[in-house]
């Protein structure tokens, strides 16, 4: 019996990329649901403005909104029925917009802490 189109041509980056791009949303969902009211409370107590991007991430809704982007490309890449090629770049896409989510995250809430320190610096 052959396997079907979607799963032919496998290689260790298929899987990979996958799983990795399923971490990271994962980690955006953690990050939006629990780290992010954290940061929002200490970032409370420190007081002064906060930069928009930092009020955009530790909204609750914008890192779960983000964590559905790696897995709808996952689920594109296996039901679509594409090419390998294709596939691979779709994961791909998958795998780098996780990572670039997960780090755009972490910097903007950190980035009020970066402008206090570079203040106490001065």
């Amino acid at each position: 019996m052959a396997a079907p189109k979607a799963l032919q041509g496998l290689t260790g980056f298929d899987f990979t990329g996958s799983i990795f791009s399923m971490l990271g949303s994962l980690f955006l969902i953690y990050f939006g649901l629990v780290l992010g009211p954290k940061f929002g409370a200490l970032l409370g107590e420190v007081g002064g403005r906060q930069p928009a991007m930092t009020q955009l991430v530790l909204r609750p809704w914008f890192p779960v909104v983000l964590a559905l982007v790696g897995p709808s490309l996952i689920a594109l890449a296996f039901g679509a029925g594409l090419e390998p090629a294709w596939r691979r770049v779709v994961i791909a896409g998958a795998l780098f917009l996780s990572l670039g989510a997960m780090l755009l995250c972490v910097l903007s809430a950190y980035l009020p802490l970066f402008d206090l320190a570079s203040a106490i610096e001065q």
